[in-house]
Parts: structure tokens; C-alpha cells; sequence
């Protein structure tokens, strides 16, 4: 017996509609795709499409809520602003799609491929991506509060104002993450590896960091100039002018006693050992070679 099934917009609008025998959703969303239909808008509300191929189809602003997409391929898949609160994508593919601004609100994204997706300013509150693949994703302004980032791969990713605040991120793979200005209050990263992570300007206010692997690193950038000089934050001093000021009571930014004003001296020393440590070596390659052009 053959059956038709209506692909509505969330606005009440005909977008497609499909006839055939043993008729599904699925089926029918397959058959929009491959026919190049405007899907944007579509309203797919926990709509069954597991395993379906939606590779590079367009449901940008499509409300997915309750969808079941486990094991779906969504591979460079438009679905900005799209509506997948509560979606099961477990397994599924999103390797290069775009979630800017969706609502991910709950999903389960357990053991995604979430590969360079662009995932900025998107809700990610509460939502499962343990084991997930987010190497270099696109994280900057998205909010992961609470969300479950367990043995997760963000290697490389870019987390820039992101916000983690009571994040799982038991043994997560942070190595050469971007997470300036990131909150990770409360976060959890007990075995975490954050080897070469950008951690200037974030909050790790009482985040768990047992057993974790961690950069050296503190809220303002310290680089040394021409070998003479130590730019922090956006101060420029020689050593002699930052010693009188370690020394002193003055404050710039950061108050003292803090842990963050420790962690912006101890940077500060181990810049301050890298130079003197080199003029002193190349003071003394220079005056060998006086000695040797004298010979």
C-alpha cells in the first residue's frame, strides 16, 4: 500500500511531499535530498532517520528535536540555527557540518565524529559527548555547561569563550586547545591532558586538576622582546624594572596574593632565567671569538 507523508516547515508550510510503497520519513527526507528541495525550516520532530545519509543536505533552522539520527551521516551538513534538543546522534557523522547557533540542548552525541565542524555560539548545555571526536572543531562562544566530555579528543580545538563550567572532562584530549578567556569553573579535568593548550585569561576557579597534564600558564600572555625586555599583558619592562615591581606593593590588574598573581610571577621568572641565561651563553660566545681574532 502505497503512502503519502508531508515534510511541513515549523511554520505550517508545504516543503515536499512523497508517495510510495512502505513509505517513511526517512524515505521521504531522502528523496527532498536528492531531488535538491529547499528543506530549511523543515519541521522533522522526532523523526526516526538512523543510519540515513543526509551528507550536505541543507536543514538550516530545521526543528530535529527528539530526532533519532544514531549512525546518520550528516558530513558537511547545514544545520544552522537548527533544533536538535534531545536528538540522538550517537555515532553519527558530522565531520565538517555547521551547527553554528543550533540548539544541541540534551542530545547525545556519544562517540560522534564532530571533526572540523563549526560549532560556534551553539547550546551544548547538558549534552552527551562522551568519546566524541571534536578535533579541531570550532567551539569559540558555545556553551557546554555541565556537558559530559569524557574521554573526548579536542585536540586542537578551538574553545575561545567558551563556556565549560562544570564540564566532565575526565581524561579529554586538550592538547594544543585554544581555551583563552574559557570558563572552566568547577569543571572536572582529573587526567586530563592539556599539553600545549591556550589557557591565558581562563577560569579554572576550583576545577579539578588532578593527575592532569598542564602547560605552564597564566591569565596574561609573557613573551620576551629582542632578549632584553618581558612584555606581560600589555606591559613592556626591562628585568630590572619588573624585579623592583615584584618586590613593591604596586598593582596593575591582578591583585597579589592570588593565585593567579603567582602563576603571573613564576611565568614571569622562567622568562627572566630563558634571558639572562642566553645573554650570559652569548656573552660568552662573543668573547671567545674576541680571544680567538686576537690570536
Amino acid at each position: 500500500m502505497k503512502t503519502k507523508i508531508k515534510i511541513n516547515s515549523i511554520f505550517g508550510k508545504l516543503l515536499f511531499e512523497f508517495e510510495k510503497e512502505d513509505n517513511s520519513v526517512k524515505e521521504t527526507l531522502l528523496e527532498a535530498i536528492r531531488l535538491g528541495k529547499d528543506l530549511r525550516y523543515a519541521n522533522l520532530g522526532d523523526a526516526n532517520l538512523r543510519d540515513a545519509n543526509l551528507r550536505d543536505a541543507n536543514l538550516r533552522n530545521a526543528n530535529l528535536e527528539g530526532a533519532i539520527l544514531e549512525d546518520a551521516n550528516l558530513r558537511d551538513a547545514n544545520l544552522e540555527d537548527a533544533n536538535l534538543r534531545n536528538a540522538n546522534l550517537e555515532d553519527a557523522n558530522l565531520r565538517d557540518a555547521n551547527l553554528r547557533d543550533a540548539n544541541l540542548r540534551d542530545a547525545n552525541l556519544e562517540d560522534a565524529n564532530l571533526e572540523d565542524a563549526n560549532l560556534r555560539d551553539a547550546n551544548l548545555e547538558d549534552v552527551n559527548l562522551r568519546d566524541a571526536n571534536l578535533e579541531d572543531a570550532n567551539l569559540e562562544d558555545a556553551n557546554l555547561e555541565r556537558a559530559n566530555l569524557r574521554d573526548a579528543n579536542l585536540e586542537r580545538a578551538n574553545l575561545r569563550d567558551a563556556n565549560l563550567r562544570d564540564a566532565n572532562l575526565v581524561r579529554a584530549n586538550l592538547v594544543r586547545a585554544n581555551l583563552d578567556r574559557a570558563n572552566l569553573g568547577d569543571a572536572n579535568l582529573e587526567g586530563a591532558n592539556l599539553e600545549g593548550a591556550n589557557l591565558v585569561r581562563a577560569n579554572l576557579e576550583r576545577a579539578n586538576l588532578e593527575r592532569a597534564r598542564m602547560p605552564i600558564f597564566c591569565k596574561w600572555y609573557v613573551s620576551n622582546i629582542n632578549n632584553t625586555d618581558i612584555k606581560i599583558g600589555c606591559k613592556t619592562k626591562s628585568i630590572e624594572d619588573w624585579d623592583a615591581f615584584f618586590v613593591s606593593d604596586e598593582v596593575y590588574d591582578t591583585p597579589r596574593n592570588t593565585e593567579a598573581f603567582k602563576r603571573i610571577e613564576s611565568l614571569y621568572l622562567a622568562h627572566r632565567a630563558y634571558i639572562l641565561h642566553l645573554n650570559v651563553n652569548n656573552l660568552e660566545v662573543k668573547d671567545a671569538e674576541e680571544i680567538k681574532s686576537k690570536q
